[in-house]
């Protein structure tokens, strides 16, 4: 996938799936929401990996179309974006797409 356009939701979540540096994606915003996206809406995602880890993916940091915005970052990362930081209130009711369990993206505060 070299065009940005090109690249959809489903497509990206299956590389992240497939990738072992992925801990986590969770989905904000109106996709994360029965009954509020509309035709209009993108799928906000974040992608979490592990800290000090190597990945491809990496390649799409900073992607934003009108269907699809990536964030990508590091495990430390993330928890530093939700406590209390400004996206405190979008990542409480975000969709977790995926938890690895080296991510525990499920727990707030939690160590693991």
């Amino acid at each position: 996938m070299t065009a940005q356009q090109s690249l959809t939701y489903d497509a990206f979540v299956a590389l992240a799936m497939a990738d072992p540096a992925v801990v986590g994606l969770v989905l904000k915003g109106s996709r994360a929401h029965d009954g509020m996206a509309t035709e209009h809406s993108d799928h906000d995602l974040y992608v979490v990996l592990a800290d000090g880890t190597a990945t491809d993916l990496r390649r799409f940091t900073g992607h934003r179309t009108s269907r699809l915005d990536l964030v990508i970052v590091s495990l430390a990362e993330f928890r530093a974006a939700g406590m209390p930081g400004h996206e405190r209130y979008a990542l409480a009711r975000a969709r977790i797409v995926l938890d690895r369990p080296a991510g525990g993206i499920a727990d707030f505060g939690g160590d693991r």
